[in-house]
């Protein structure tokens, strides 16, 4: 991604939740630019009480979830392997009405349409936005 330093990503080390806490980082540190958390739903839950960080700072920050009902990549490579996925599949709450209780802003998409409709938006709001995009298999 140009130019370097732009997309924050922990390779080789498996490190589930840190696309929030890493995002929050960003924002602080490069307030002029827009920045963008992606996660899972499985990994977004190791660190979704950083949410109320964002809250309270009023971060313009969309939180972009890709809903697969767990661990989706660990899930997959299981299966690649040949092996039978064990503890990878979850329960997902809600997560617009979870944004809403931490007093952030929530919205569930379909479409990529409606996906760059609700990160624009959330770009321009002064308060973090978790917007739950379905994962189709």
């Amino acid at each position: 991604m140009d130019p370097p330093g732009r997309f924050l990503f922990p390779t080789g080390f498996g490190t589930l939740g840190f696309a929030l806490p890493a995002a929050i980082g960003a924002k602080l540190g490069r307030p002029d630019l827009p920045v963008v958390a992606l996660a899972g739903d499985g990994a977004f839950q190791f660190s979704l009480q950083e949410l109320a960080t964002a809250v309270e700072l009023e971060l313009s920050l969309p939180i972009v979830v890709s809903a697969n009902g767990g661990f989706g990549e660990i899930r997959e490579e299981m299966r690649e392997r040949g092996m039978r996925p064990v503890a990878v599949d979850l329960h997902a709450p809600d997560f617009p009405a979870l944004a809403a209780a931490y007093g952030a802003r929530g919205r569930a998409v379909k479409t990529p349409g409606e996906l760059e409709e609700a990160v624009a938006e959330a770009l321009r709001v002064p308060a973090p936005t978790v917007i739950v995009v379905p994962e189709e298999d």
